[in-house]
């Protein structure tokens, strides 16, 4: 793929940074959209956690159950929709049952992401939080 434009929403900011630092020169623009990118600290991730009481960051953003679903739109939503537990139950197995594994990784490293210069990207760059 070349000139490839491409928007990051939310966690997606962390995605689309990750795939900008492997290939910049496939890319025309980059826009992220309410994601701290790579500058969120380790002090308000632990203030995220505590405000919705998990332990860490993968616990918060890959529910295991309906309850943590409940949890997941409590935060995310200013007015959070009131879904049937079937609903959430779908929510699980449609967007987080196939690779929970993979998903928790991406959020342990976000740490480590921290420490990617990305100054060598020469590309227009949106980013709003």
């Amino acid at each position: 793929m070349k000139d490839v434009n491409l928007c990051g929403i939310s966690y997606g900011g962390f995605i689309i940074l990750g795939y900008a630092n492997k290939f910049p020169k496939d890319l025309k623009t980059l826009c992220i959209v309410d994601s701290p990118g790579n500058i969120i600290t380790d002090k308000e991730i632990q203030d995220f956690c505590e405000s919705v009481g998990v332990k860490n960051i993968e616990e918060a953003f890959v529910p295991r159950d309906e309850k943590d679903v409940n949890r997941l739109l409590n935060f995310s939503f200013y007015r959070p929709p009131a879904l049937p537990g079937f609903i959430q139950k779908q929510t699980i197995g449609v967007y987080f049952s196939k690779n929970p594994k993979e998903q928790k990784a991406l959020l342990e490293d976000l740490p480590k992401n921290r420490a990617v210069s990305y100054t060598h990207l020469t590309l227009p760059t949106i980013c709003s939080v």
